[in-house]
C-alpha cells in the first residue's frame, strides 16, 4: 500500500475531526445530588469533553488521546525519536498508527518490529481502535490514490464513522413494563414505594465525597489516575441500583415512572462505566460522557414522573420519616418547570 506516511497525517485529522462532531452535540450536564449530597463542583460536560480532546500531557504537540493510537508515551516528548518531538514524528509521517502497521505487514511479507511496546495504546477491540480502522476503511475507499480529502470530505468522513459507532453501542433499556411488579393502588402504597426505593439507593450508595463528573474532571484536568477507580466505583453503584429497583413491588400508579427510573439508571451505571475507561478506551469515554446528559434528564424526569404521582394521589411524608428524601426530591422535580438545558437531548 503506498503513501503511508501521507496517509498518517490524513487519519490523525481525521480522528481529530471526529473529536470536534462529538464535542458539537454535547450540553452542559450535572451530577445525581441524591445520589451524592453534596454538591457536585465539576466542569460542565461539554468543557471537560474539550478538556479531554486537547489534553497534551508532554506538551508534544499530540493530544493524549491520539498518542494512543500511535502507540506513543503521552508523558514523554521524545518516546519516538530524541531528535524531535512525538508530534514532529506524526506530522512528517515517521510513525505509523499501529493498526496501518499491522496492515502492512500483512498486505506485504515484511516483518515489523513494534519500537515502542510498553507504550499505552487503544486496547484491541476498543471503540478508539474500531473508529480509528473505520476511517482508515472508508478513506482507502474514496482515496485509493492516497490524494488528500479536503476539509468537508475529513468532516463529513468523520461524522458519518462518528455516528455508526455511537449507534452500534448506545446502551439499551434492559427492563420492560410486563417486568414490573405492579401490586396495590392509594397513598399508603405510593408511601411504602417511597420507602423501599430510598432504602434501594441507600443501600447501593458508597457515599463517595465527590460525583462522579467531579472525580472524571480530575482525572482529566489533574492526570489523577485515581480518581477513575473512584468513577468506576461509582459507576458500580447505579449498576447495582437498577436490578434492585426492578425487584420491588410498586403500586399500579407508579409503573410507568418506576420503569423509568430503572432504566435510566441502567443506562447511567453504562454511562460512567464508560468515563472509567478514559485510559485504555479514550473514544468510549467521550461517547460515554455525550450519553450521560441525555440520560440524567431521562432519570430526573423519571423520578419527576413518580412525584407527580405523588401529588395527584396526595401522599404526605413527614421529615424524618422513612422514604422523606425520595418523597421530597421527587414532588419538587415534579412542580420545578422544565428548562431547554434539562430537555435538550
Amino acid at each position: 500500500m503506498a503513501s503511508f506516511s501521507r496517509k498518517t497525517r490524513i487519519v490523525g485529522a481525521l480522528v481529530i475531526a471526529g473529536v470536534l462532531v462529538v464535542g458539537s452535540v454535547v450540553v452542559s450536564g450535572s451530577g445525581l445530588s441524591f445520589l451524592n449530597p453534596l454538591t457536585v463542583n465539576a466542569a460542565s460536560s461539554q468543557e471537560l469533553l474539550q478538556s479531554f480532546a486537547t489534553r497534551d500531557s508532554d506538551n508534544d504537540g499530540l493530544p493524549d488521546w491520539e498518542e494512543q493510537l500511535y502507540g506513543l508515551d503521552p508523558n514523554n516528548a521524545h518516546s519516538f525519536s530524541p531528535t524531535m518531538t512525538d508530534g514532529e514524528a506524526v506530522s512528517k509521517g515517521l510513525v505509523k498508527a499501529k493498526f496501518m502497521t499491522q496492515e502492512l505487514a500483512s498486505s506485504t511479507d515484511a516483518t515489523t518490529t513494534d519500537p515502542y511496546p510498553d507504550a499505552p495504546t487503544a486496547a484491541p477491540g476498543s471503540l478508539t481502535e474500531q473508529f480509528s480502522q473505520a476511517l482508515l476503511t472508508q478513506y482507502l475507499s474514496q482515496n485509493p490514490d492516497g490524494s488528500a480529502p479536503s476539509e468537508a470530505d475529513i468532516t463529513s468522513l468523520a461524522e458519518q464513522t462518528m455516528q455508526t459507532l455511537a449507534q452500534n453501542n448506545e446502551h439499551q433499556d434492559p427492563y420492560s413494563l410486563a417486568q414490573i411488579q405492579g401490586t396495590g393502588t392509594g397513598p399508603l402504597a405510593l408511601e411504602t414505594c417511597a420507602v423501599n426505593i430510598e432504602e434501594v439507593f441507600g443501600k447501593h450508595n458508597s457515599h463517595a465525597p465527590e460525583g462522579e463528573l467531579a472525580y472524571f474532571s480530575d482525572a482529566v484536568n489533574l492526570h489523577d489516575k485515581a480518581a477513575l477507580s473512584k468513577v468506576a466505583q461509582i459507576a458500580g453503584d447505579y449498576t447495582n441500583i437498577a436490578p434492585a429497583l426492578i425487584q420491588l413491588k410498586v403500586p399500579v400508579e407508579a409503573e410507568n415512572a418506576h420503569l423509568e427510573i430503572a432504566n435510566a439508571t441502567s443506562r447511567l451505571g453504562a454511562d460512567i462505566t464508560d468515563l472509567s475507561m478514559m485510559d485504555s478506551d479514550p473514544l468510549r469515554a467521550y461517547l460515554g460522557l455525550a450519553q450521560y446528559k441525555i440520560d440524567t434528564a431521562s432519570l430526573s424526569k423519571g423520578i419527576a414522573d413518580l412525584g407527580s404521582v405523588f401529588l395527584a394521589e396526595k401522599v404526605s411524608i413527614q421529615s424524618g420519616d422513612p422514604g422523606y428524601s425520595i418523597y421530597t426530591f421527587a414532588t419538587t422535580l415534579a412542580q420545578t418547570p422544565a428548562t431547554p438545558a434539562s430537555t435538550q437531548n
